[in-house]
């Protein structure tokens, strides 16, 4: 990636790391937004107190504003709105991984998502503080940058790459040792959950879909293969990699319509931009013409 002088190397700020961030932040912030303080903090059987504010917790937003959670929740949701704008990307970051991160490790609700959204709040922080655009919607405004801060964001890269390669992997490999995702059961028993499941419009449908073993079967294991790929997606190229993108988002949608997890695909959605699209991708690159799906331009992609 170096140049001869070894002070220059390729620009990591591209199209997909903007669409992310944005997608993160708003994620968390419709979460915020749309549900009343009882709701997201609320005492359970593993959690007898709401929010969780113990020692190390203390420092978190909705602890310190504890009394009054409802403004807390409205003006963090508020602001992380905002910051999703994408406008000075490495002004936003620091406080944006605060609130994100605030909310995940006090939050009672457990979907799944808000571990995640803590966690990449977290990783993106060298990627934003170095992301210097004044705005992340922005396509890539040179091929280069200086060495030291182009190398901080590509550590940030290869950081959530790893962390979301272990998400995919182990929601596929692991799910292989449960009986009903084994054989290929799992989703009968998951879209009738009281819990996660269809609303009341879509539960007929899908319930008499489920029915069928052939279809319930291929449902299942085509979501263990899929979720394998997923995980090794950034060693394919880039063509596989631009169809699993689609394919994934899919998924996730799906998740959100018949599930009812909406926080959990938005963060899911920010997670396979930050993983499948190449690092410096311009908007073209990332979202091509129909006719260029299936061509991979000589130009396109020239760090992963």
């Amino acid at each position: 990636m170096a140049d001869r002088g070894g002070s220059m190397i390729a620009y990591p700020w591209g199209a997909g790391l903007g669409v992310a961030r944005s997608v993160l932040y708003a994620g968390m912030a419709l979460t915020l937004l749309t549900n009343p303080a009882w709701v997201l903090f609320t005492t359970s059987a593993v959690q007898q107190e709401a929010p969780l504010c113990d020692a190390y917790n203390g420092w978190a937003f909705f602890c310190l504003l504890g009394q009054h959670l409802d403004t807390a929740r409205i003006l963090a949701g508020s602001v992380l709105l905002v910051f999703a704008s994408g406008a000075l990307p490495w002004l936003t970051a620091l406080p944006a991984a605060y609130l994100i991160l605030s909310a995940s490790v006090t939050m009672t609700l457990g979907d799944g998502g808000d571990q995640l959204y803590g966690i990449l709040g977290l990783l993106l922080i060298p990627l934003s503080c170095t992301d210097w655009r004044r705005s992340s919607w922005s396509d890539r405004t040179s091929d280069r940058c200086a060495s030291v801060r182009g190398s901080l964001a590509f550590v940030g890269w290869a950081l959530i790459r790893v962390q979301i390669f272990v998400v995919y992997l182990e929601a596929s490999v692991g799910k292989l040792a449960v009986p009903e995702w084994a054989n290929g059961t799992a989703l009968y028993y998951w879209l009738r959950s009281p819990t996660f499941g269809p609303g009341p419009l879509l539960a007929p449908m899908v319930q008499t879909m489920t029915t069928a073993p052939l279809i319930t079967a291929l449902a299942t294991f085509s979501t263990i293969a899929l979720e394998f790929a997923l995980a090794i997606g950034p060693l394919l190229t880039p063509r596989v990699r631009r169809f699993l993108l689609v394919l994934g988002l899919i998924l996730h949608g799906a998740i959100a319509i018949f599930m009812g997890i909406t926080s959990f695909s938005l963060v899911m959605a920010a997670a396979l931009l930050l993983h499948l699209t190449p690092v410096n991708a311009t908007y073209d690159e990332i979202f091509p013409r129909k006719r260029d799906w299936f061509v991979t331009r000589k130009h396109a992609y020239r760090v992963t």
